[in-house]
């Protein structure tokens, strides 16, 4: 079994993939400057809080893209409630094939899902930044080193995904040579990580399913990680927003906003 397909059978019935929360979406929705009628890409939606929330309290128009196709069924059921389903475009497709128009897209989010589109942020981010139209905003949740110390334990676990854990300095250094200005960088909460592991948890006791023994052991040892040395010590999950910049475009005076 794929890992995409792992995740898929643990996330079904799931409101969230990844670490987040509604005041995340709603500080996506801030920093990207996201107003009625601003076409918003989600990658890797699964059944789509933040797309939701965007079009339901900022009447965004949301296109939710993900191979899993029940997923994206309770996508619809839920933004059916929510009134929302016009503004709801659901694409069952790999996000790294997916063919979506270029410069269509006011903002990208990938919450907890970049990694899935290329070995590197600079890969992942130059895949994307076609997408998005003039000044258009990129907006990403990931693990980020903060500690001054990387334990041996924590290397070891990213390295064995293919990863290389970065300062959010970095995170941002990555995507400027992949074309974008970096415009804010948010650590979460040591609450709302722990909430969200809390759920995986629950949800690998849940999933007996013999062919994804090595991808839930790996969970396991990514919960392990973050108890151990999480928060403030050695790594975080962070939300970082950037902008499409432009060849020879000069650098903005400041820094702080969207």
């Amino acid at each position: 079994m794929s890992e995409t397909e792992f995740l898929a059978r643990l996330y079904r019935g799931a409101e969230r993939r990844a670490p987040g929360s509604d005041d995340i979406s709603r500080r996506i929705a801030a920093l990207c400057g996201l107003t009625a009628g601003s076409k918003v890409l989600d990658l890797g939606s699964g059944s789509g809080p933040t797309a939701r929330l965007l079009a339901k309290e900022h009447g965004c128009e949301v296109t939710c893209v993900d191979l899993d196709a029940q997923a994206l069924d309770s996508l619809m059921e839920a933004a059916r409630r929510d009134g929302v389903e016009a503004r709801i475009t659901p694409v069952q497709a790999d996000m790294r094939e997916v063919d979506l128009p270029e410069g269509g897209f006011r903002c990208v989010v990938c919450e907890g899902s970049v990694r899935f589109l290329g070995p590197s942020l600079e890969e992942a981010s130059r895949r994307v930044r076609r997408l998005l139209e003039l000044d258009g905003r990129l907006a990403i949740t990931t693990a980020a080193r903060v500690g001054r110390v990387l334990p041996s334990a924590v290397a070891a676990f990213y390295q064995s995904r293919g990863e290389k854990l970065l300062y959010p300095r970095e995170l941002s250094t990555a995507l400027e040579r992949s074309g974008f200005e970096p415009l804010a960088a948010e650590a979460f909460s040591d609450a709302l990580v722990d909430q969200y592991y809390r759920f995986v948890e629950s949800a690998l006791e849940r999933l007996a399913d013999p062919d994804g023994g090595e991808q839930a052991a790996q969970l396991k040892r990514e919960i392990e990680v973050f108890r151990r040395e999480g928060g403030r010590s050695a790594i975080n999950i962070v939300l970082h927003v950037s902008r499409r910049r432009e060849p020879g475009e000069r650098p903005r005076p400041t820094r702080g906003g969207a």
